[in-house]
């Protein structure tokens, strides 16, 4: 391919081949940084006293850096480093992560200091999310720039390819969170029932060393090589047979490329996208849902309080909801995801409503009257 004066497209499918491996990596190690969590909520329970009211007062301030996602992405798409959009900010952040999660570890433990830590963790851990979603979207591109070269396709076949390809991509980055949580979901609890919470810490701070070494290795697919090869490949020969290649296509390709917008327009464009019908309704219901009491504060308290639940038994509940997670992504892509998004979100929120109700069964202790 490369003797063809392809070199340069073979040269971005290897980009796209070691994109997925990274893409891969970021997903798994935040599964990974599961260690710590249930470590942390004993954290806030037996070495800082916090009653409930309060955990819940620090969870909401850590939801802040969740919540600046987008600034994170107008950092990484508006100030690359050494032109470098992801690779660069994919390094420092890995390596921030180490450190933080290590002094988590290593500092006596005071309200202040574990707060100011841990809202560490969160900004680069959604920094890291933000660098995980953008190497999936030009993943996306990818994909639409292959496809749309494709001249023996109609425009339905293309959309309903462009559609498995990005769903697939969106699973690959969910599951491979859920089986970095799946691999240390029971290890978490086992580890606070007979290790000291400081050196879950510091072991949770090696998987970081984990990504920031793979990172290393991460080469940005640049779409300038591709483009500044349109003209090459309108006629090219191989075995003494032409291959004609329809520029139209390529063209097609091309503007399918990202571009880089100004600074000064990427908010404006933001705020326009969410005026758009489809996105401004689904922001309005988000935006309700996350309105709503979160009780997952108040039931670690009441399962380990009240009901006596150790680490472990509540390593092995996080671990049969990561199984159910993983079985809804096969659910999703072999049956439902040809819905539409409304239809989807319907599905989601009366199961979410009726599965809720067991929450009620469980607080109020109807169980045992039902003799389970």
């Amino acid at each position: 391919m490369e003797s063809l004066g392809l070199g340069p497209i073979c040269q971005y499918a290897r980009g796209i081949k070691i994109s997925k491996i990274v893409l891969f990596a970021i997903s798994f190690q935040q599964g990974l940084l599961g260690l710590a969590s249930l470590a942390i909520s004993f954290l806030y329970k037996d070495d800082l006293k916090l009653d409930p009211s309060s955990t819940s007062l620090i969870a909401s301030i850590l939801i802040l850096p969740g919540i600046l996602k987008p600034l994170w992405g107008y950092i990484t798409d508006n100030y690359p480093i050494r032109g470098q959009k992801r690779k660069p900010y994919l390094i420092i952040v890995t390596f921030l992560l180490f450190w933080s999660y290590f002094l988590l570890g290593t500092l006596k433990p005071t309200v202040f200091s574990t707060v100011v830590i841990l809202l560490a963790i969160q900004i680069w851990n959604n920094f890291l999310s933000v660098i995980g979603y953008a190497i999936l979207a030009e993943q996306s591109r990818g994909a639409a720039r292959s496809i749309a070269s494709l001249e023996n396709l109609t425009d339905d076949a293309r959309e309903q390819r462009m559609n498995k390809r990005s769903s697939s991509s969106v699973s690959t980055h969910s599951v491979g969170r859920y089986l970095g949580a799946l691999l240390v979901g029971y290890a978490g609890g086992y580890l606070v029932q007979h290790w000291p919470k400081r050196a879950i810490f510091k072991t949770t701070a090696c998987t970081s060393l984990l990504l920031f070494m793979v990172s290393l290795f991460y080469t940005e697919p640049k779409d300038e090589d591709f483009r500044s090869n349109l003209g090459t490949f309108e006629h090219l020969e191989e075995g003494g047979q032409e291959i004609e290649m329809n520029k139209k296509s390529l063209e097609t390709v091309v503007k399918s490329s990202q571009s880089v917008q100004p600074k000064r327009n990427a908010i404006i464009e933001v705020v326009e996208l969410l005026k758009t019908p489809e996105l401004k309704s689904i922001t309005i219901i988000l935006f309700f849902s996350f309105m709503l009491p979160d009780v997952s504060t108040f039931a670690f308290y009441y399962e380990t309080n009240v009901i006596h639940f150790t680490p472990t038994f509540l390593a092995i509940i996080q671990i049969i909801s990561i199984i159910t997670a993983l079985v809804g992504i096969v659910i999703y892509n072999k049956y439902i995801r040809q819905y539409s998004i409304k239809k989807l979100m319907l599905i989601t929120f009366i199961a979410t409503q009726a599965f809720g109700i067991f929450y009620l069964i469980f607080f109020y202790r109807v169980n045992i009257k039902l003799g389970i």
